[in-house]
């Protein structure tokens, strides 16, 4: 049954209908519209898909295919790089650290120390990720907590897991031939032998705990995460 609008009330139901409409405009992005306002650093499912062998979500969970970023949102970082992950591979096995170690033994530093430590048994989250490719940069002296305070004092950012970086490293340089984090290392929020960890690229992807092992032509640095428009 259609509802009776009065022509005293005809106006405004129709400014109601239009801004609703334009909301959810505004709420929805599709991968189309985001790769079209984001260029080179939009790396959606299908990149997913067929460079870490990330399980068809296409058919299996149509809302991954909504970006939870406003236009808006994107247009004011489109230096950022926009990526999806998926939590699993065509043959159900979770991506965490170790997966991509195996999958890709040829991109990482023959020190795997972190194997047995549980930030790299940890699966990737299913999702979208807006990505700084870095932002302040420090020289070795400068620590995480220096960085996580200066990152307090901006909202809606965040350090991500250990995983959602290399996970970024491996499916630019597949997707795009590109190192990520060629330059600097990148704190993220994960501890191993009590120290924070970090990654970045020493010929290979190197992952460590270890001040004493910082190049020193490379800088620390965070790499934050936008949260979420909605």
């Amino acid at each position: 049954m259609y509802p009776i609008i009065s022509l005293e009330n005809e106006d405004s139901y129709a400014e109601e209908s239009l801004e609703k409409e334009e909301n959810n405009e505004e709420m929805f992005v599709d991968e189309r519209t985001a790769r079209k306002i984001m260029q080179g650093n939009f790396l959606g499912i299908k990149e997913s898909i067929i460079h870490l062998d990330v399980i068809d979500l296409y058919d299996i969970d149509g809302k991954n295919q909504v970006i939870p970023f406003s236009k808006e949102t994107l247009r004011e970082h489109r230096n950022y790089i926009l990526f999806f992950a998926g939590s699993y591979n065509c043959k159900g096995q979770p991506i965490n650290i170790n997966y991509l170690t195996e999958t890709f033994p040829e991109l990482f530093d023959k020190n795997k120390w972190y194997l047995k430590e549980s930030f790299a048994k940890k699966p990737i989250r299913t999702g979208w990720y807006l990505m700084k490719k870095n932002w302040l940069s420090y020289n070795k002296k400068g620590s995480y907590f220096q960085l996580k305070e200066s990152l307090n004092n901006k909202q809606h950012y965040y350090i991500e897991e250990t995983v959602v970086y290399v996970y970024a490293m491996i499916l630019v340089l597949k997707a795009r031939e590109q190192k990520l984090f060629e330059n600097s290392y990148i704190w993220t929020r994960d501890i191993a032998k009590n120290r924070q960890v970090y990654v970045g690229w020493n010929k290979h992807i190197f992952i460590s705990s270890w001040w004493e092992q910082f190049h020193p032509n490379q800088t620390t640095t965070i790499a934050p995460i936008k949260k979420p428009t909605f």
